[in-house]
């Protein structure tokens, strides 16, 4: 760019080029097909309290969180968390 206009200052054709090539700005997420990690819903505070309150070791409610995340997936309808 700096050779195609004769700029001789390459800092100067740098700042040219950004300002006219701004970055893309970031995009969120939403609707069909998005994660949602930081949606929540009561289903979700439950295991996440049962976890926390037997730090780790309450393998129904992990067993149950399995079952339903696969089902969840293999639905392919399902809310997606």
């Amino acid at each position: 760019m700096a050779q195609d206009r004769g700029i001789p200052d390459l800092e100067a054709a740098a700042a040219l080029f950004e300002k006219l090539h701004p970055p893309a700005e970031p995009v969120q997420p939403n609707g069909h097909g998005s994660w949602g990690f930081f949606d929540g819903n009561a289903e979700d505070d439950t295991f996440i309290k049962s976890m926390i309150a037997s730090k780790g070791d309450d393998e129904g409610a992990l067993d149950r969180e399995i079952k339903a995340t696969l089902k969840d997936f293999r639905s392919q309808t399902g809310a997606r968390r």
